[in-house]
């Protein structure tokens, strides 16, 4: 980050995207039982899960390196 300034911007950007990511997961999570052919429910459930994972791997780290630099700032 080039400007310490916009540290906050960033955390509060990757906590938003994770929200955000949450919330599209609630979605395909409420409407997956209405589609009928299995392996696609499954392709997209798998997707949406791996996707929920690297959201929340990426917002921590994120989260972890405007921590630490606000704590040294």
């Amino acid at each position: 980050v080039g400007n310490m300034n916009a540290l906050s911007d960033a955390g509060t950007a990757a906590l938003t995207a994770l929200t955000a990511a949450k919330a599209a997961n609630y979605n395909i999570l409420i409407n997956l039982p209405q589609i009928k052919d299995e392996a696609f429910k499954e392709d997209i459930n798998n997707r949406a899960m791996n996707l929920l994972q690297e959201s929340e791997t990426l917002a921590s780290q994120i989260e972890s390196f405007v921590s630490d630099r606000l704590k040294n700032a």
